[in-house]
This record gives C-alpha cells, structure tokens and sequence, in this order.
C-alpha cells in the first residue's frame, strides 16, 4: 500500500505541477516515511521542502517535526548545510572515514521499560482523544508485556525478563506491580477508547496472564469478556476465547 502511493507522489513531486501540488506531494512523502518508521529519509524529504519551498503551509507545519525526529533518528547528516563549498569538505572527509556515522545508545543500568512508559504516557496525555493517543496505549501495553533481554557479566551471558516477562516466582512484587500496572492501563483504554480494534487482543493477554497464574476465575472472567464484547458473534476473538473457556476449570 505504501510503495505504490510512494510511486505515485514521486511522480507528482518530480512532475511539471504546480509548487503547492509539488509541495504536497514532498510532504506527504515524508508522512509516509515517518508512518514506516523510516525517520531519516522522513527527515530528508522534509528538508527539501524548508530548502525549496520555505513560505508553504507544508513547509511550516514540519519544521517542529523535524527538530524532535533529529533526537530519535541515529544518523548525522549534513543537509542542513547550506554552503556548497561546506559540503564538499565534509564529503571530502567522509571519503576517508569509515564510520557509519550513526551513535547508539546504551541501555545498560536504565530502566528502559520505564523510560518506554514515560513517553507513551506523554503521548496520551498531551493526545488525548486522538489516534496518536490510542497508538500509545497500545504500545504502552505491549512494552508492560514485556521482552527478554541479555546480561553480560563476567564472560559469561544469561537472559532476563523485563515487564511481565520477569520470573514471577522470583520477583513476586516486581510482578504484581507490573501487572496492576498493566490492567490499570488497559482501563483507561478502554474507557478512553471503547471501539478500539486492540482491545479484544489484549483482554486475551490478561486472560492468558491469568491461566499462567492458574487463577482460574479470573481467566474465565475475562475470556467471558470478550465473548460479550464480540457480541457472542464469530471472529477470531471469540473464537480463541470460547475455545479457551471450554478447558478453563469452571468458577469455584
């Protein structure tokens, strides 16, 4: 879906039309990069429009954009150089370097599950009611699922699990606060944003964090959940949660 309308503004940017439909054109180019999380080139199309179209509505409204996409974006580039002569000496110098001129980050000591949750909640916050807030408590969930990651200590390596992932029979609190943490999230969600499509794939996560605690009331509970937010109709979700609820020990 992207690449052919990418196809197609490409043709209208690089087209003999007007400078408003040109401008567009660049604009949403980068929309569509930014939206494929392809920041730098997102960047890059923005730049040709404050270069060659300064005084559009365009231009004005990707300015700000650019500026915070530069912090999340790893490379440094030099479009921003107006001098030509300032521009040969760089390539000059890249010439010799063998640098992929990108920096990384590192993570080590950070609560880096936190830090996720810190902007997400910042996006729904400042977004409230919009897509992008939606989108952020989706991925605010996702992160409190959680993800393993390696350790490195003393030559040797070892996993651990981070958010939900963690080993709950070591760390029982750590779990406990995380998982609260996760259904409080997903109650704002869900009253913030009742019709969102993402919410019957997370009730199932809930239900599966409880069939792996063997809570079985709770399982049952939420899987009855989704049947009722289905509407008792055929899809995915119901069908997953009717087919769970038949193995699900009944409520004691």
């Amino acid at each position: 879906m992207y690449d052919k309308a990418k196809i197609e503004l490409i043709n209208l940017a690089c087209g003999d039309k007007a400078d408003f439909i040109t401008a567009k054109a660049i604009y949403l180019l980068g929309e569509i990069s930014y939206a494929m999380k392809q920041y730098d080139i997102a960047i890059e199309e923005w730049k040709i429009l404050i270069q060659y179209y300064p005084k559009m509505d365009e231009t004005m409204a990707v300015k700000e954009r650019i500026a915070l996409l530069q912090e999340v974006s790893t490379k440094v580039d030099d479009l921003s150089i107006a001098s030509p002569l300032a521009q040969s000496y760089l390539k000059n110098g890249d010439y010799w370097s063998e640098s992929t001129m990108t920096y990384k980050i590192d993570p080590s000591f950070l609560d880096t599950l936190q830090m996720a949750i810190d902007w997400y909640d910042v996006t729904i916050k400042e977004c409230k009611g919009t897509a992008a807030a939606e989108l952020a408590y989706a991925r605010k969930l996702f992160a409190l699922l959680g993800w393993e990651k390696e350790r490195h200590l003393a030559g040797s390596s070892s996993t651990e699990g981070v958010g939900l992932k963690i080993d709950s029979k070591r760390y029982p609190d750590k779990y406990a606060e995380c998982f609260n943490k996760f259904l409080d999230t997903f109650s704002c969600f869900e009253t913030d944003f009742p019709e969102s499509p993402y919410l019957q794939g997370f009730r199932l996560q809930i239900a599966q964090q409880y069939w792996k605690d063997k809570d079985w009331n709770n399982t049952r509970k939420w899987l009855e959940k989704m049947v009722a937010a289905g509407n008792d109709e055929a899809t995915f979700y119901t069908h997953v949660a009717k087919k769970r609820l038949e193995r699900t020990p009944e409520y004691v």
